[in-house]
This record gives structure tokens, sequence and C-alpha cells, in this order.
């Protein structure tokens, strides 16, 4: 009998497919031993990790995963179990006996991507759940089938409907309830980020930022890239004796003793020219950028960066007779703008511009492209800026917010609080009197005095033009023209032309 349960095919397949198991199980052993040994020799107490397995396994078509159990799995697809005790065993995954989905979000902007959420019953099954549309196709929706990440092209039409449902890995539990998205209106014109992979990186851009008051050198890092453009910031606040203004903002404080980073303004909202205020000399200087409001034509918000949509959502959202462009914290927004004022920035690369820190739009993609990726997830939390009034932008953490601030409770449990790109110092004790750094756009408080700024202990809020614990990060935007590239492997990035 060559067929059946008993039959020598069968038998011969059976029998390879233990040896097959076999080999497996002597590779990952001999990985799990070559691991151990390594650990025991360095005088590590730590259990055996599935980076540690990954370095014994390369070149074994399998690759390791988890903590306690580690799973291993190779190319086939099957799959090995490791304990922290070394037990290895053939990993059968605790089936799905119920699907319901996280549905906290309804609309997914345009040119825009978010992960979805699903909880399994039992709370400790190890089955994947398997993602699927509803529906007839619509082109330009991309749903991951494992990861749950759907993205929505620019193209597709606003209103329309998406349906997602999730399945275990052979269809049989279907979730209970849907997710079903409405596509909205994207609400930047900055394109999406490219280049993710770059963010934080130190650039060797020709231009020396200093110390810090610990004798730290400064570095330029990548902070933004819209597809088009290269944005650079400062790796920390930059000490206002390394700024040297030129006149065109007045004579700018330069050596704090005791607040050697503070950049503010006098409070002075009769006089059409904001003032820069000197703690050393107790005296106020005139800004005379020659402008008084924040779209006057020296100023970049009516050409470049008007054009990159870091004012023009702004702009177009409110009307020209409502628009308070005169008020403290415009002028505010004008002075940190004013490229001229920041020329010395710009000199590291024919081409680029500087101004004095990013802009909320600029600040919130960039964290939104490397951290705020599912709002479903307290640490990978997605903020918005889309509303505005005649003051200014409101900011919050859902599409349709109108706050004028985001709590430090809400920015501390993010995976993103620790990367120094976004919050370089982080706590609740001031950096030589220095508790955070201004952003170059205006608040919709209604006052129209207030600026935003971003704070060591988490917060995004507003503080008046006389708030003396702010610093300044520069931002330089490189040409369109250029890439960057590790040329000599160093983890240093260099600017090379024709990008």
């Amino acid at each position: 009998m060559l067929s059946g349960d008993n039959g020598i095919l069968q038998k011969a397949t059976a029998a390879k497919e233990q040896t097959g198991i076999g080999q497996e199980k002597e590779i990952v052993t001999l990985a799990y031993n070559s691991a151990l040994t390594k650990k025991i020799s360095n005088n590590a107490s730590t259990p055996v990790s599935a980076s540690d397995l990954n370095t014994e396994l390369a070149n074994q078509g399998a690759s390791a995963d988890g903590n306690n159990p580690i799973i291993v799995t190779f190319e086939n697809q099957h799959k090995y179990s490791i304990d922290n005790m070394g037990n290895i065993a053939k990993y059968t995954p605790i089936p799905i006996t119920k699907i319901e989905l996280k549905s906290a979000i309804s609309n997914i902007q345009q040119g825009r991507s978010l992960t979805l959420e699903a909880l399994k019953q039992p709370i400790n099954a190890t089955e994947n759940v398997k993602w699927k549309l509803i529906g007839t196709e619509i082109p330009g929706v991309v749903l991951n089938e494992s990861t749950g990440k759907i993205t929505v092209s620019k193209t597709v039409p606003i209103n329309k409907k998406i349906t997602i449902k999730a399945t275990n890995q052979d269809e049989s539990i279907v979730s209970i309830n849907t997710i079903e998205l409405t596509v909205v209106i994207r609400t930047s014109e900055i394109d999406g980020p490219q280049n993710i992979e770059t963010y934080g990186k130190q650039v060797e851009y020709n231009v020396d930022l200093g110390k810090d008051k610990d004798g730290n050198n400064l570095i330029w890092k990548v902070f933004y890239d819209d597809g088009n453009n290269i944005y650079l910031i400062a790796s920390d606040y930059v000490l206002l004796s390394n700024i040297n203004m030129p006149t065109v903002l007045g004579n700018v404080i330069t050596k704090q003793s005791s607040y050697p980073y503070s950049f503010y303004w006098e409070s002075n909202s009769g006089n059409p020219n904001m003032k820069i205020y000197s703690t050393e000399t107790s005296t106020s200087t005139s800004l005379a950028i020659g402008s008084t409001n924040i779209f006057e034509s020296n100023l970049p918000g009516t050409n470049y960066l008007t054009q990159k949509g870091l004012l023009e959502f702004w702009k177009e959202k409110v009307t020209g007779s409502n628009m308070a462009v005169t008020n403290i914290n415009s002028k505010m927004t004008a002075c940190l703008m004013d490229t001229k004022a920041w020329s010395k920035f710009a000199s590291g690369y024919s081409g680029a511009y500087a101004i004095g820190g990013p802009t909320l739009s600029m600040w919130i993609e960039s964290w939104n492209a490397k951290h705020g990726t599912n709002s479903n997830d307290p640490k990978k939390q997605q903020l918005y800026y889309n509303n505005v009034n005649s003051f200014g932008y409101d900011i919050g953490t859902s599409v349709n917010s109108t706050l004028k601030s985001i709590s430090s409770s809400t920015m501390k449990v993010t995976s993103g609080y620790s990367d120094k790109l976004y919050y370089p110092h982080t706590g609740t004790k001031l950096f030589y009197n220095c508790y955070g750094y201004w952003i170059s756009s205006p608040s919709c408080d209604n006052s129209g005095n207030f600026q935003y700024r971003i704070l060591c202990d988490g917060t995004i809020d507003m503080a008046s033009c006389s708030y003396d614990f702010a610093g300044i990060r520069p931002v330089v935007c490189l040409p369109s023209n250029v890439k960057l590239t590790d040329t000599n492997n160093d983890n240093i990035l260099e600017i090379i032309e024709n990008r």
C-alpha cells in the first residue's frame, strides 16, 4: 500500500518532516547554547535574548523574536519556542476565540497612514490577527493584512468610507465589530516625510553652534524631510553668546550669567515694533525688523515658507480682514522667521536659509512621522494642528481638537519623550534657567499675546512674549538639489549635491 495513513509514502513524508524538525531544533539548540556560553564567559546575569539568538542564527534561515518565550521562526514558517530555562519545543500558537476592534479613530486624512489595533481573547492568545477590507476595493487604499497598517493616498476622494474587519488566520473567527474610517481632507500642505530613518542623525554642516554651559559640543541633526527639502536643527538650545544676532533684530542679549539661553521680548502691546529684553542690562531695544506683521514682504512667510505650507495653512483658514497679523504673537513669529536675522546659521551651504526655531507644523509633522503613528496607543500618540482662528493654531490629540496645549502627562508616556531630537532635556529641573524652547508659530489664544513652546516636562503649550525660560534651536532648510549620505560609514551624514 502506497497511500493512506499507514502507507509507505505517508510514512516516508512523515519521516522526512520529523527529520526536518529534528534538524531545525538542533540549529536552535546550538544557537541557544552558543549564546548562553558567551553570556557566562562575559559574567552576564541576564537571560539569553532574541537579539543574542539572532546573532547566532545569522545565515541559518531563521530569526528570533519575543521574550519568555522567545519564538524562533524559520523561512518555512516552522516555529520553536524557548523559555527562560532554555527549554526548546515546537511552537503551537494559542488560538484566538474572540476579536474586538478598538475604534476610537473615525477619520483618516488623505495621504496618511495609521495602524489599527485589535483585542484578542483569550488574553494570552498568541495566534496572529489577519486584517481585511470589507466591500469593493478602493483604489489608493492599502491595508497590510499582518500589521493592520492602512494607507490612504492623496487621490482617494474625501468622505469615502473604508470598512475593516479582523479575523484569525484561517478566518473561522471574525471580529465582533468593524471599524469604519471616513477619508477627510489633508490638513497640511506639506508632503509626506521621506527618509525618516535619518531623523536625529548628525549632519556635517559648516556652521559652529558652539558648546553648552557644560562644555558639550552642539551639533546639527536631521529634523525633517518633506520630500523636497531637508531641515536641520540645533541639537540643543544655543547659548545667546553664540547667536550674535545682527542689528536687524536690535541688540540681542549675548552673555547673561543667570539666563544664558533665555530669548524673550518686552511686553509692549502699544508699540508696533516688538522689543528684545536684556536681563543683563535691564534695558530693552527695538526689534526693528522692518515689519509689523507676519506676512510682510521681507519675511519668508510670503514666499518659500508659504509655499511649503508652514504658514499658508493658517493664512488660508482665516479671512484677511480677521487675521490678527499685528498681534504680539504674530510679531514674535515674524522675529523667529526673519531669514535675514538668522542668516548666520544659513552660511554653511549655498542656497540654505535659517529661522529661529521649527514651526508648529514642522514639529508635529516630524513627530508624527517618527513617533506619532497610532492614536490608539498612548506611546505612539499622534498630534494634530488642524484648527485655527484669527490669532493662531489650535493643537491636540484628536482631529477636531481646539486645545491650546498638550499636557505633560500625555507626552511623557510617549516613546518620543526620550528622543533628544524633540526633547533635548527632560524632567522638571531647569537647565541653567532654561525650561524649553520656542516654536515659530502663534497660539490660538484670543489675547494675541502667546507663542508656542516645548517644555522639558513634555508639555506643548503657549507662553507670553516675556516668558524668560525658553531658548532657541535654529532650523536650517537645505536647498532642494542636495541629499545626505554617510560616505565614511561613521554615522555622520554629509551634504551631497544632485539629490
